[in-house]
């Protein structure tokens, strides 16, 4: 209880949870997101078209058998490693750019896109986690057709081509 005149306030506290309200969007351009997804997805598909025809030119075959398990984790997680390499070094040297900010209205205008405190996952250094992020997708890929009894095993050239 204060008394009257007195000066002295209760602490103020942060609130466990930021509210933000949007009053509107303002969008400039159009997004190049399609684009992006495009070509990443048609650079991902060549990508594993080069890989099953260097794999089957090598004469290395998915079959059902109980022989050796290791190279399909190997060459799962190395190829995810690889992956995911290229893709936080296209990040680094072209940057992309958002080109729609979320703003609330009216704006400032000493300072129209001021940075938003919005909760984010920091992946950085984006060269060290993409490709562990990869190479672990690719053990779980491998650990998956691995429990669906699938290897990746070598063919015999001589019993090819004996049939």
């Amino acid at each position: 209880m204060q008394r009257a005149g007195s000066t002295s306030r209760a602490p103020s506290r942060r609130p466990l949870i930021d509210l933000y309200v949007v009053d509107g969007v303002v969008y400039t351009d159009s997004p190049a997101l399609f684009p992006a997804a495009a070509w990443f997805l048609l650079g991902a598909l060549t990508a594993a078209a080069v890989l099953s025809w260097a794999l089957l030119h090598a004469r290395w075959r998915l079959e059902h058998t109980h022989r050796r398990a290791w190279p399909l984790p190997v060459v799962l997680a190395t190829v995810g490693g690889l992956f995911g390499g290229a893709t936080s070094l296209i990040g680094t040297l072209v940057e992309p750019r958002p080109r729609w900010v979320v703003e609330t209205e009216p704006r400032n205008p000493a300072d129209p896109y001021p940075p938003l405190d919005a909760a984010h996952l920091d992946l950085t250094p984006t060269i060290v986690i993409f490709p562990v992020l990869d190479a672990g997708i690719g053990l779980v890929v491998a650990a998956a057709l691995l429990l669906a009894g699938l290897r990746l095993d070598r063919t015999d050239s001589s019993t090819e081509e004996a049939s």
